[in-house]
């Protein structure tokens, strides 16, 4: 990102039909200013005679840009609002070493003293943002605010791994998850893992989509422009648990499926969000093995024989539509591991409903045959727990099946314990634990999209900063010990 210093007469900019959204100067009245890429193009378009007297690398500018975290987290402006912003404060102010641009947030209800109004050339949203001189009175960044979590990530002996679990619809709630993750800098993750719809995020974040791409893809769901299930209700799900569980097997219907997942849909609709883009994080997708009764780990990355039985290699989609194969809502999913098999595989939430034990033994086998130098392990993880059946609305006519799953679900929320208290037990590891209450809510509901996306991003700063206050006390009391 670059500012131009040029040089322009300003009878010559007020007489051009320049509107005021194209060329935010017009107001001002001066001869040097300061212009974005797109603020050039715009004037070479134009009747204006200017010359570029200097090209500037932000980086190398004497003015910085914050943004008050957590405030304005989700509704940072593109790169091109950010110089239209920096452009401007150029061009208006005395900036000098310890100036800062603070990104304040849009459409305010009111406007701060001395903010002002700046969108890209064209654009007509209201970005507010405050130019600082006081180094005192800087405005806080995520460093600020996370610094535990932030050295943690930054330090060059730990390993970081971001763990996200599985909730069906839900997972559009680790948007607001990712959203921090790129805040605190994708680039220092070493890997990410997923489970079930977890594993579905986990691609997007890997493949270096923005999270704002990834929300608008996400509403192609809401709006019914693609789906990955079949119409369907309580009663067939119900059917399908019935027929699933409770029937001996011989009186099972081959013939015939009421499943409403459908896995080539799913599919369909992870290409078009991907739009030919690779992980460039290692990717690894929690599944079950039905056929063999046992977690296996599916990943992007070249076999290695140290993990035998284990982790094996296959397509990020193909691992994510396995991981997500939640029963009575899609049927097994079936992989050819390469020895001439066909192996059914289904969600991996039935051992693993939030990747960390796999985690934990893949980073001990790393150690052990020389593959990790870090003595550190540090694990970021999203959970979409809940206390409430995770497939069914409350419906007087199922209760029995209510119950069942009311079972399941303590079950998993007693699972997830344990392995967080396993891993953690280890005084190398750390564990960032986040979890987003969308108990009452139906997994499967693509109207809820929208409340799954509010709820992650109304609790994800609170649990980042709980998460930071605990490590600061841990600290202290290690110290203390010393």
């Amino acid at each position: 990102m670059v500012t131009y210093k040029i040089k322009l007469e300003y009878r010559n900019l007020r007489q051009s039909k320049l509107r005021k959204s194209e060329w935010p100067y017009l107001e001002e009245n001066g001869s040097s200013w300061y212009a974005s890429e797109q603020h050039l193009s715009i004037l070479r378009d134009s009747s204006v005679t200017f010359a570029v007297e200097a090209r500037i690398k932000f980086d190398k500018a004497r003015v910085s840009l914050y943004q008050n975290f957590p405030k304005v987290l989700f509704t940072l402006p593109d790169a091109d609002v950010i110089d239209s912003a920096i452009s401007y404060a150029y061009s208006t102010t005395t900036v000098n070493k310890n100036s800062q641009i603070v990104y304040l947030g849009r459409d305010l209800k009111v406007s701060p003293e001395n903010a002002f109004i700046v969108d890209k050339p064209g654009g007509n949203r209201r970005y507010y943002w405050q130019i600082s001189q006081n180094p005192k009175q800087r405005a806080k960044t995520i460093d600020d605010i996370l610094p535990e979590i932030s050295s943690r990530i930054q330090d060059e002996d730990t390993k970081v791994v971001v763990s996200m679990g599985g909730g069906g619809l839900k997972a559009a709630a680790h948007l607001a998850f990712a959203y921090v993750l790129e805040a605190l800098g994708r680039h220092h993750i070493d890997e990410i893992w997923g489970t079930s719809s977890g594993a579905t995020s986990a691609i997007w974040f890997a493949s270096g989509l923005t999270m704002e791409e990834v929300e608008k893809k996400i509403y192609w769901l809401y709006h019914k422009k693609h789906s990955i299930l079949k119409p369907f209700s309580a009663a067939i799900i119900a059917a399908n648990f019935f027929r699933d569980h409770l029937l001996p097997k011989k009186l099972r219907s081959k013939g015939v499926s009421s499943l409403v997942g459908n896995h080539d849909e799913m599919k369909t609709f992870l290409d078009l969000v991907l739009e030919g883009r690779r992980p460039h994080i290692p990717l690894y997708s929690v599944t079950f093995n039905i056929s063999k009764m046992r977690t296996d780990v599916l990943s992007d990355q070249p076999t290695n024989p140290h993990y035998n039985d284990f982790i094996y290699h296959v397509p990020p989609i193909e691992a994510a539509a396995a991981s997500g194969s939640v029963p009575v809502v899609f049927p097994p999913y079936k992989l050819d591991m390469g020895d001439g098999n066909l192996y059914s595989y289904l969600d991996g939430g039935i051992t693993e409903p939030l990747p960390m034990k796999s985690i934990y033994r893949k980073w001990l086998i790393d150690k052990e045959k020389g593959l990790e130098k870090r003595s550190k392990l540090l694990i970021i993880s999203s959970k979409l727990f809940s206390h409430e059946p995770p497939l069914i609305q409350p419906n007087e006519s199922i209760n029995h099946l209510k119950t069942l799953l009311l079972y399941e679900s303590i079950l998993v929320n007693v699972a997830v314990s344990q392995q967080q208290k396993y891993v953690e037990s280890d005084p190398n590891v750390t564990h960032v634990a986040c979890a987003t209450p969308l108990e009452d809510m139906f997994m499967l509901d693509t109207k809820s999209i929208p409340l799954f996306i509010r709820m992650g991003k109304q609790h994800i700063t609170q649990d980042f900063i709980d998460a930071e206050q605990l490590l600061a006390q841990s600290r202290q009391i290690r110290k203390t010990q010393k």
